[in-house]
């Protein structure tokens, strides 16, 4: 719905939005399902354009715009979301006693079945209707979605003939989907040899070089590439596919084997999305990575607990070195002491002495009588 109210000054009071649809003609509104007005408090010092951000700002279903011609300034105001439930009605409590009249604040509001005549109707809320191979379908978008499982209908333009749509797998999309699966399997496999390595000329190994956790999941990704599927009776192992292992862990793609299985699109489907509660062997080679995903990267999957295993060791060992470091600065200071009493005691024995030696200096000298 999309309304337009005249150029006149804002005035002041309230203004409620409430979504929902009107029939035909507006004489009677029927609130939307779920949803509930919305007041927006208007003050004399409010402008057009303060009045449209107070609007916008209400999340209430309602977008406003200013649109100037050479007619003067005007508030047009549309819903949010297309459809006949969609459609809303505006109404006042304006501060000059009249809240149907075309002054004030009353200017913005539209109820027709109150009498409301300040605000003009340009565009009346509808869905939109077609018929699908002999069924009346009706949406609140131009957009079909589900009507037919799996295909997404765009209405582009009203006709009464009927119209045929052809539809046809796409096979290039999805080529290049299997071969970036192929470049992300490649890539972690990289990563992770990368992690695990051990050089043995400098002697240096990775950060996760005998690290179990990554080494269960290396062997968990090669297991699932290798072990047959029974969810096609074409394309039992990816191999069959296309995707051919490599000794560096990597996946190639043969494009003749790629190619030729994007002809048998309905088994290829199978190979990969096939999903069997019973018997997990026939669970498709991308419903198992999913599987595994879960199982690694869940809350308490591997991954996750691996990872937050190390995160715990790493702030122990922080805790541990800063109390390493507080017990050697107390052994410092101690020692410090230690160091400073031991020198005031040693100053003290070397006066001492000093003064010993001059007493016996004293008593050895030969007396004058």
């Amino acid at each position: 719905a999309s309304f337009a109210a005249s150029s006149l000054p804002v005035g002041s009071g309230t203004l409620t939005l409430q979504l929902g649809s009107w029939d035909a003609p507006p004489t009677a509104f029927n609130p939307k399902g779920g949803t509930t007005a919305v007041t927006l408090t208007v003050l004399a010092t409010d402008t057009m354009q303060s009045l449209r951000d107070k609007i916008n700002a209400a999340s209430a279903g309602v977008t406003a715009s200013i649109v100037s011609d050479a007619s003067g300034v005007r508030l047009a105001l549309r819903s949010s979301s297309t459809g006949a439930e969609n459609g809303f009605r505006i109404t006042a409590a304006d501060d000059d006693g009249n809240h149907t009249d075309a002054s004030g604040l009353s200017t913005f509001a539209y109820n027709p079945p109150a009498g409301t005549a300040g605000t003009q109707l340009k565009q009346v809320a509808g869905d939109a209707r077609a018929n699908v191979n002999g069924i009346d379908v009706v949406s609140p978008s131009n957009e079909l979605t589900g009507t037919i499982e799996g295909l997404t209908l765009r209405l582009r333009q009203v006709t009464t003939a009927p119209v045929d749509v052809a539809v046809s797998a796409d096979r290039d999309a999805i080529g290049k989907s299997i071969t970036t699966f192929a470049s992300a399997y490649s890539a972690l496999a990289a990563y992770i040899a990368e992690q695990t390595r051990y050089d043995a000329a400098t002697k240096v190994s990775g950060v996760l070089q005998g690290d179990a956790s990554v080494t269960a999941l290396q062997g968990r990704l090669r297991e699932v590439l290798n072990t047959a599927s029974g969810a096609s009776t074409e394309f039992s192992r990816l191999s069959d596919v296309g995707l051919q292992l490599q000794r560096d862990g990597s996946l190639t793609v043969n494009a003749g084997k790629l190619t030729l299985a994007l002809t048998k699109l309905p088994e290829l489907k199978k190979a990969f999305a096939n999903s069997d509660t019973v018997t997990p062997a026939n669970d498709g080679f991308a419903r198992r990575y999913q599987t595994l995903a879960k199982q690694a990267l869940a809350v308490d999957g591997s991954v996750t607990t691996r990872t937050e295993g190390l995160r715990k060791e790493i702030s122990k060992n922080g805790e541990n070195q800063t109390r390493l470091n507080e017990r050697v600065d107390r052994f410092q200071q101690r020692l410090v002491a230690q160091y400073s009493a031991m020198d005031v005691r040693q100053s003290r024995l070397a006066g001492l002495n000093s003064f010993v030696t001059a007493q016996l200096a004293a008593m050895n000298r030969p007396s004058n009588g």
